[in-house]
């Protein structure tokens, strides 16, 4: 587990809605679980390829995001799922103050409104070109720059 302190970028994610084919019973639309099942579990008929509407999707591919903004900036894959993603600085910056995972000495630092500011500074200037993307990803309204602690593994 790592705790990130310092400025970060938290996304409001959305989902478009897609029809796809799958593998399912055309009676009562289960659908497959194993590649193996041959037949509906509940009304015996065999699979067939049926049309399912409706799945949601996430909008925003992290992979391709990461790929435009040239990884300045991590996406922590195991933080809590809230309806948002969350990017860290990837490179050493002024905007994070400190990061579990930076040193195994002690560390001590205090947090006032100047820390703050600069932090905020720091990540708004060095990485305005990755903040661009992500508004371009995800609408600039669902982009907050937001100072505090964020635990992730």
């Amino acid at each position: 587990m790592y705790t990130y302190v310092g400025a970060y970028l938290k996304c409001k994610y959305s989902f478009k809605e897609e029809s796809r084919e799958v593998f399912g019973c055309s009676k009562c639309e289960k659908l497959r679980i194993g590649k193996d099942d041959k037949f509906c579990s509940k009304c015996g008929i065999e699979f067939t390829q049926i049309k399912v509407n409706k799945t949601k999707i996430k909008k925003q591919v992290q992979y391709v995001i990461c790929e435009k903004i040239k990884d300045k900036l991590y996406y922590p894959d195991y933080v809590v799922d809230n309806g948002f993603d969350y990017y860290v600085p990837n490179l050493l910056t002024k905007a994070r103050l400190v990061c579990s995972g930076d040193s195994y000495n002690p560390t001590s630092h205090e947090i006032n409104q100047e820390t703050i500011l600069n932090c905020i500074i720091a990540l708004t200037t060095e990485f305005s070109s990755s903040i661009d993307v992500l508004e371009n990803e995800y609408g600039k309204e669902n982009v907050s720059l937001v100072f505090g602690a964020l635990s992730y593994s």
